[in-house]
């Protein structure tokens, strides 16, 4: 919502037909692999609401809708879909309109933050035209980031003791998720489908760490070595995690959590620092990075690839910011990815005269090419099993991650 690690597992054998056989996999899987981000894109820019001057993309689902805010000095929450805009209604019983999204899930429903009538924030849960207040943990504010498949949202409260605490709501109760001993406060970004969360909590001198909540313990995620601080942003179906954390240097790196490790994904060329958004259900990671000069660039990163430019990707879709020719001169940051390689985000327009930030759209549409090539493949296997009348066991694992601000 945001590494992609490929698997196989073969039951043990000694024949050297059988060998062949899993040569001929192994040719499969290298062609999915080596395509993996070989794909064709279409790039949509997408304008802010009437009278509104500013547009922010925060999350897209496999529907392609997208959960947005449009800004005229006061943020204005709508779902965004092929085209079509539909606006976010305040909270019950206030006189305000305006707001922000977190997140949006596969049917739909989003989850952020309106206001009352006196400017206090509150989280909520908007379903087919409804906007639902999700109240508090006893305090004055609250605010919602993310929503799983189930309508599980997750964001941050005040409590009656005026700390700031993350919480998990279902079933219309709210939960108060604590934070590490010894710390005070707590926010949640990001939940998978088994209801994993995951955000920033403080520990013992309030320096914050990423944490993963399974239910029942918050357990610390730690920091990028010689780091002080560090934020988890989204969690996929295969809980694997993304975020930042400083490191020694005072520096901020994108990082990958799995396996009970931090690993550090590094930068663009000549970056100093990267920021990791979101992760899809495939382990695509999607985020920003400095690079040479210091400037700023959307990347996609998998395990098989690293990180790369995503404009170096969506290369032919881009202009030169001089002439006629309108469109996106760069991508300069991705904040979601969906589970179809679709990724939203803030680039540079040329409108033939000026240059401006914009809302993308940059949509996949995989190659033909890709599955007739993994389609020989995979026929040139399944006629050796035949052919040799051996059975075999072979089984594609593929996992991944996703969200918010900082974030």
């Amino acid at each position: 919502m945001k590494m992609t690690r490929t698997t196989l597992h073969h039951m043990p054998h000694q024949s050297a037909s059988l060998l062949a056989l899993s040569g001929c996999a192994l040719v499969v899987c290298a062609l999915f692999s080596a395509s993996s981000l070989q794909a064709q894109y279409s790039l949509t820019g997408i304008d802010p609401l009437a009278g509104s001057s500013e547009n922010f993309l925060r999350d897209i689902n496999s529907s392609r809708q997208i959960a947005a805010d449009s800004s005229d000095g006061n943020f204005h929450p709508y779902v965004y879909s092929n085209g079509t805009t539909t606006p976010i209604s305040g909270i019950p019983s206030s006189t305000r309109t305006d707001g922000s999204v977190g997140g949006i899930n596969s049917s739909g429903q989003v989850a952020g933050t309106g206001y009352t009538s006196d400017g206090q924030p509150r989280a909520f849960l908007y379903t087919s035209g409804t906007t639902k207040n999700l109240g508090t943990l006893g305090g004055t504010d609250s605010s919602a980031y993310a929503v799983n498949d189930s309508g599980l949202v997750v964001g941050y409260s005040t409590t009656s003791g005026g700390q700031v605490h993350a919480f998990s709501y279902s079933n219309n109760v709210m939960k108060d998720l604590g934070t590490f001993v010894g710390g005070s406060s707590s926010a949640a970004y990001g939940v998978n489908s088994s209801g994993q969360i995951v955000g920033l909590a403080s520990i013992t001198g309030d320096q914050y760490h990423a944490f993963m909540y399974n239910g029942t313990t918050m357990k610390d995620l730690g920091l990028l070595a010689g780091g002080s601080f560090s934020q988890a942003n989204a969690i996929n179906d295969a809980g694997l995690i993304v975020g930042y954390s400083s490191n020694a240097a005072g520096l901020n790196r994108a990082f990958l959590y799995t396996s009970n490790f931090m690993n550090d994904l590094g930068t663009l060329a000549g970056g100093d620092n990267s920021y990791a958004r979101d992760i899809n259900n495939s382990g695509f990671v999607v985020g920003q990075s400095e690079k040479t000069g210091g400037l700023k660039a959307a990347f996609i990163y998998s395990t098989a690839t690293g990180m790369v430019d995503l404009n170096s990707l969506a290369l032919s879709l881009l202009v030169s910011g001089t002439g006629s020719e309108t469109g996106f001169i760069s991508l300069d940051d991705a904040v979601a990815i969906n589970d179809l390689g679709d990724v939203i985000g803030t680039g540079t327009y040329y409108d033939g005269v000026s240059t401006y930030s914009k809302s993308f759209l940059l949509q996949a549409v995989p190659e033909p090419s890709t599955y007739l090539l993994a389609g020989m493949g995979l026929a040139l296997a399944l006629y050796s099993i035949r052919r040799k009348r051996f059975i075999a066991y072979d089984r594609k694992h593929v996992r991944s991650v996703a969200h918010p601000t900082g974030r």
